[in-house]
């Protein structure tokens, strides 16, 4: 098999178990490398019910640090938290799905999508 993308998967509410994880399982090509949720309960149930290599949970998880190993990010985390997600996981050039709304102001979503032209990412 070729290398698997290495996926991270923020968020721990239902449409991150039902839709995106679902998903992401189907795909012999994707590697779940953590999942995170501020309840480390739950991040902890998705990952082993995902079989994620890893799993962080709380207010204090440091983004930037975890976004290193990944090569993707899939942002199903509260709409409020959007947009500081995506800004870091873009400026690490990470690929990033999100739920939606992308962003809570067009000003942000307008200055995501002009970072992820810059870093070139589609």
């Amino acid at each position: 098999m070729d290398s698997q993308l290495r996926i991270i998967v923020i968020g721990g509410g239902w449409v991150t178990e039902n839709r995106h994880l679902t998903a992401l399982r189907k795909e012999r090509r994707i590697l779940l490398q953590s999942v995170i949720s501020k309840n480390v309960d739950r991040a902890e149930f998705l990952k082993k019910k995902f079989s994620a290599k890893t799993y962080f949970g709380g207010d204090g998880v440091d983004f930037s640090q975890v976004l290193q190993g990944c090569d993707a990010v899939v942002i199903g985390s509260d709409p409020f938290s959007h947009y500081e997600i995506a800004k870091q996981a873009i400026a690490l050039g990470k690929h990033v799905l999100m739920e939606k709304p992308l962003t809570l102001s067009v000003v942000e979503s307008a200055e995501l999508v002009g970072l992820a032209k810059e870093k070139k990412i589609r």
